[in-house]
């Protein structure tokens, strides 16, 4: 499995977003943060799925939500 390693500025997008979330709709937040960490295991069990593109980064659309994991 590959290691993970998380610039700062993912929690500086991911909190605000958990908190904003389940101000709207309570618990919506924390299926963000479920659906963000769930796709996280997927890119450590097969982290070649994703292509390259054109950042050079390997982007992952959560399923759910209207966010990407770029690794």
């Amino acid at each position: 499995m590959m290691d993970v390693r998380y610039a700062d500025e993912v929690f500086d997008d991911l909190r605000p977003s958990v908190d904003w979330l389940n101000s709207r709709k309570p618990g919506l937040g924390f299926e963000l943060e479920d659906e963000f960490y769930a796709s996280v295991a997927v890119v450590r069990g097969r982290p070649y799925s994703y292509a390259v593109d054109h950042t050079g980064l390997r982007p992952l659309r959560l399923r759910r939500f209207t966010a990407v994991l770029y690794y």
